[in-house]
């Protein structure tokens, strides 16, 4: 089976202006956040954390200089998704270290044609997650564009 040259994901986002208020009940944009979506947006905000942490670790274990060069621009794009969540949920949460320890474990076993698109898949799965309640907010005010290029 042929490698790609590079086959490192790589996730691209865009955002705009956003302002948070909170009241009694938790607003965005004069929105109210159901507790089932605050449930959704703190899972996203502790994903994009521990990214960030697994995404630097990748990058200091990679031996093609491109891969970690994307590695660490993938950590610098899920510290600012995390930041986006964090100024929805306004809570601070700390990252956890499971996946910055046990992908570049998994980088040393597994070749990089297998452990890239197990990566990606668990960003489509996060783009799932928290799809539904990004919808709810106003085209140009929270928005998450997320490609996978291989």
């Amino acid at each position: 089976m042929t490698q790609p040259e590079s086959s490192a994901s790589r996730l691209s986002a865009s955002y705009w202006g956003m302002n948070t208020t909170l009241a009694a009940t938790t607003k965005w944009c004069n929105m109210e956040i159901s507790k089932k979506e605050m449930k959704i947006l703190l899972k996203s905000q502790q994903g994009e954390l521990d990214a960030v942490l697994m995404y630097n670790a990748l990058a200091k274990v990679a031996k093609i200089k491109k891969d970690k060069e994307t590695f660490r621009q993938l950590a610098r794009e899920e510290g600012h998704h995390a930041s986006v969540f964090h100024k929805l949920t306004q809570r601070e949460l700390t990252p956890k270290h499971t996946k910055e320890i046990l992908l570049p474990i998994l980088y040393k076993i597994f070749p990089r044609w297998i452990l890239y698109p197990a990566i990606a898949q668990g960003e489509y799965a996060a783009v799932k997650t928290y799809a539904p309640v990004a919808e709810k907010f106003p085209e140009g005010m929270f928005r998450f564009e997320k490609r996978i290029e291989r």
